[in-house]
């Protein structure tokens, strides 16, 4: 086993994800964002492809209307993407477009896609194993009640599917290439 690595634990009938460093042992705040400016040593570009929002309709029956939205808006628009915590920042997502309904297997309606690339720390290298692992695979945009009912996403979270908000939202892929 590699530490450190995000974990399931579940504790008195609730589910955590925390970074362990060992076994039994788990990092607290201050100790993961010192790992947000610790540089990695993978050395490769490495790349999220991502459904970021759809039309669920979510517990108080609210539901985003993506299908309204101008693709205009989007363009340029970069949003940090973190693991759990918004001090936790793992990488940067880019390159929101809309997809049509059908357009994406598992997502409701229309949707948000998006690339985001993940920082060269050890931070975003535990995010990316736990990716690899099937222990955080979904997503939980942060959004802007102020603006609601338009999308303005002021983050994304890298999360496990039972935190999600909407089980379409989540990672599709993951790659690697060689930095130039």
């Amino acid at each position: 086993m590699t530490y450190p690595r995000v974990e399931r634990m579940v504790v008195g009938g609730e589910t955590y994800f925390p970074v362990m460093s060992g076994p039994g042992r788990w990092l607290n705040l201050r100790e993961l964002e010192r790992l947000v400016v610790t540089p990695g040593e993978h050395g490769r570009a490495r790349w999220l492809d991502l459904v970021i929002l759809d039309q669920t309709r979510l517990d108080d029956g609210f539901a985003f209307g993506l299908d309204t939205v101008d693709p205009r808006t989007l363009v340029g628009v970069r949003t940090p993407l973190v693991l759990g915590e918004p001090t936790l920042l793992i990488g940067t997502v880019g390159e929101i477009r809309i997809a049509p309904p059908g357009a994406v297997a598992g997502v409701v309606g229309h949707s948000f896609l998006a690339t985001a690339r993940l920082f060269d720390s050890v931070l975003a290298e535990i995010a990316w194993r736990a990716i690899r692992d099937g222990v955080t695979d979904h997503i939980c945009c942060v959004l802007d009640p102020v603006s609601l009912p338009e999308p303005p996403i002021q983050y994304v979270r890298l999360v496990a599917r039972g935190e999600a908000h909407m089980p379409g939202a989540r990672v599709l892929g993951a790659r690697e290439e060689p930095t130039t």
